[in-house]
């Protein structure tokens, strides 16, 4: 269905007027909101009467501009959904960047990142990709590491090889996070 470029300059021009005085009333309502009290509003003075007629309030020397909207506040809100699946029981152990550990002193995972405590886990890549987001207790790592680890088996990166060996060995219920941002 074609429509003429009269009858769309028409249409465009009833869209701006309602837009326009949909933008007016909404001011004039912010405006209002102020309350009257004794001839102040919002502690300026209001003239008695008007050239408008009585029962018109006027504000006297009021310089009243629009504040600007920064563009975060009318930037559109980020939805993110976090599905979180249960990958089953896994084996926990921990290591550091010591070469008891692993065989060098770099701090350096197999995806070339920098482990940190916290974030860092290693992983049998076959069982969790790498760069997956991994739910243990409540805390999220980072699938970035790997090593001597195949199957259900999860290494958690420590600093310091006291906190290592003082974390032992367990089991937890391990959680994939999905929709991380």
């Amino acid at each position: 269905m074609n429509m003429s470029n009269e009858r769309k300059e028409y249409l465009i021009l009833v869209i701006g007027i309602y837009v326009m005085l949909t933008m007016m009333i909404v001011l004039v309502v912010i405006i209002a909101k102020g309350e009257y009290n004794k001839g102040y509003i919002d502690g300026l003075k209001v003239a008695d009467q008007s050239e408008y007629g009585a029962g018109v309030n006027v504000v006297v020397d009021i310089d009243y501009t629009i504040p600007q909207m920064q563009e975060e506040e009318i930037a559109e809100p980020v939805v993110s959904v976090r599905n979180k699946t249960s990958l089953g029981k896994f084996t926990l152990t921990a290591y550091c960047p010591c070469e008891k550990c692993c065989g060098v002193n770099t701090g350096i995972t197999a995806t070339g990142t920098k482990a940190t405590q916290g974030r860092t886990i290693g992983v049998d890549p076959s069982v969790i990709p790498y760069g997956s987001v991994i739910e243990i207790n409540g805390v999220e790592y980072v699938a970035e590491d790997t090593g001597n680890i195949h199957g259900n088996h999860i290494d958690i990166y420590f600093d310091s090889h006291d906190d290592a060996l003082a974390f032992g060995r367990k089991k937890a219920e391990v959680f994939l996070i999905e929709g991380v941002e």
